[in-house]
C-alpha cells in the first residue's frame, strides 16, 4: 500500500514536498484501511474516517486501473459507513472525478481556493452497473 501511495504522490501530488513511504501510516491514523488484492498482490487500498463517513484515500495501482478495483473498494466502504460517503477529489484529476460521478457521487462544494483546488463529493445516487 505504501509503495502505491508513494508512487502516486511523487507523480501527481506536486504540492507534497519530499513524500516518504512512511507517510501512509502517519496520514491514516484513526482511519479504517481496506486493501484490494489480485493474485495475492496489493492493487489498491482505501482509507475511511468512519466518524463522518469520509473517504480520505482511494488509490489503485496504475496497472490495475479500469478493472473495477475502485468500485469494489467504494462498495466495501459504503457497507462500513453510517452515513452517505463523502470525499474530496483534486479538480485537475479528471479521470478520478469522472469515475466518482459515474458511480453516483455528486459535487457538493467547489473548493477552488484550497491547495490544491478540489471538489467535495457525496455519494447520492449509487450506480453499480
Amino acid at each position: 500500500m505504501a509503495q502505491i501511495y508513494l508512487e502516486d504522490r511523487q507523480r501527481y501530488f506536486s504540492w507534497v514536498l519530499n513524500p516518504q513511504l512512511t507517510d501512509l501510516v502517519a496520514e491514516t491514523k484513526r482511519e479504517r484501511l481496506i486493501v484490494a488484492l489480485i493474485d495475492d498482490q496489493v492493487v489498491g487500498f482505501a482509507a475511511l474516517y468512519e466518524l463522518i463517513s469520509f473517504v480520505h484515500l482511494l488509490f489503485v495501482a496504475p496497472q490495475s486501473q479500469q478493472q473495477g478495483v475502485g468500485l469494489v473498494l467504494i462498495k466495501a466502504l459504503r457497507r462500513m459507513a453510517r452515513e452517505p460517503l463523502t470525499l474530496k477529489c483534486v479538480q485537475r484529476n479528471s479521470s478520478a472525478l469522472a469515475f466518482y460521478q459515474q458511480i453516483g457521487f455528486v459535487i457538493t462544494k467547489d473548493n477552488q481556493y484550497a491547495t490544491p483546488p478540489n471538489f467535495t463529493l457525496k455519494l447520492v445516487h449509487p450506480d453499480w452497473n
